[in-house]
């Protein structure tokens, strides 16, 4: 399958996310960190770059960098060369250290950039590591507050943040929760008892409308879609500027709706079309909006099952499925868990404990195999299957 492409920003700023193998540790000592750290200061004068703000996970990084040209995948690659050797000849270890190619999210407006950069300082503090990120030896945070610039450029952040609004930003009460969700873009990650408590929190500090702004930022549109030649992007580009146009007009508002591209994931098998099928119309039923997924009138559910087209092109379905097979697939007992591991193909943010709740789940309606296929579909490693499932290793790796 082809890489996704990955989202251009007009100023060449990005926030990055390296991710351990298998969520496992990279920095054991301070020297692991010096080590990070000094690397990526030298690549960045190599390459002309600045690291704006950084925070030193145990098994993860992120960073808010800013280019002087399009040149993010030779940077990386050039700090990782140099980084994971002198990491290998240290451990006396070999291969590669981070989890697949680096997360990168193109940063287009001082909204996302304010919250990317609160978000990275945070990250220690929601990890429970530390109550203020003061106290987190491997962020930025220490040198924007005490002047004192070892390896952040702060020129890019100061020039927009006074430092008494850098403070400010940092203590404003918002709901992590929220800021997530315009991190990942992902709102089907979060739960409906966690959106439940977060707006009741907001609640407090908040009014409505800006509740709401958070909410419209953060919102959600799946589009299931077949397209007779590679041309999507020029296909959303026509559909927003129609839109959008009748929306501002409507609302008298200018700029942007969306939250920057629109997220894509390529359909190779049955498989993963039929749960993508599934999820989509479940949504409103997962947000807690209706009962059932024919209660909501704004999918293409109905329109399968009332055999009445008004929008949906249910030609393509219907070949694959007839209306019974459409009925049991909304009506199987799967587990959540695994569809949106499916949805979002990363692994790293479904933990253990989840984990083992679905697969406790599923036994009761699925065999061992069943269940096997299903995570191994889902990119979980062999060994991990095998303590899920008390197998034998080598007859995870087989089936």
């Amino acid at each position: 399958m082809p890489r996704t492409m990955r989202g251009l920003s007009e100023n060449n700023t990005y926030h990055i996310v390296l991710k351990g193998i298998n969520a496992q540790q990279i920095f054991f000592d301070n020297e692991d960190y010096l080590s990070f750290l000094s690397v990526l200061k030298n690549t960045c004068k190599s390459y002309n770059a600045s690291l704006c703000a950084y925070c030193l996970m145990r098994n993860h990084v992120h960073l808010l960098m800013q280019f002087s040209e399009r040149n993010a995948a030779q940077f990386f690659k050039s700090f990782g060369a140099s980084f994971v050797f002198r990491y290998n000849a240290k451990y006396d270890r070999v291969g590669g250290l981070f989890n697949g190619r680096y997360y990168s999210k193109a940063i287009n407006d001082d909204e996302y950039l304010l919250m990317a950069l609160k978000y990275i300082h945070y990250n220690p503090v929601k990890a429970g590591l530390c109550e203020n990120p003061f106290d987190w030896t491997w962020s930025s945070y220490r040198e924007y507050v005490s002047h004192h610039e070892k390896f952040a450029d702060t020129r890019f952040i100061k020039s927009i943040l006074t430092d008494k609004q850098f403070l400010e930003l940092h203590q404003t009460k918002t709901r992590d929760i929220f800021e997530s969700i315009m991190i990942d873009n992902e709102i089907w990650k979060v739960n409906d008892k966690q959106l439940t408590t977060a707006v009741n929190e907001l609640r407090q500090v908040c009014t409505t409308d800006e509740i709401l702004v958070q909410l419209k930022h953060a919102g959600i549109l799946h589009l299931l879609m077949q397209f007779s030649e590679r041309n999507a992007a020029q296909f959303f580009k026509s559909f927003g500027a129609s839109f959008v146009f009748r929306y501002n007009a409507k609302y008298d508002r200018v700029g942007g709706l969306f939250n920057g591209r629109y997220y894509s994931k390529a359909i190779n098998d049955d498989e993963y079309l039929l749960m993508a099928l599934k999820y989509i119309h479940y949504n409103p039923v997962k947000a807690g909006l209706c009962e059932n997924p024919f209660d909501w009138t704004w999918s293409s559910y109905r329109e399968y099952v009332s055999h009445h087209e008004k929008f949906a092109d249910t030609r393509f379905i219907k070949s694959i499925l007839t209306d019974k097979q459409f009925l049991e697939l909304h009506q199987t007992k799967t587990r959540d868990i695994f569809e949106s591991i499916m949805i979002d193909n990363e692994i790293w943010k479904v933990n253990d404990k989840q984990l083992t709740t679905a697969v406790n789940e599923l036994r009761q309606v699925c065999t061992t195999d069943e269940i096997l296929v299903q995570l191994k579909h889902a990119g979980i490693p062999a060994y991990k299957i095998a303590k899920l499932l008390g197998v034998p290793r080598d007859y995870a790796y087989k089936i």
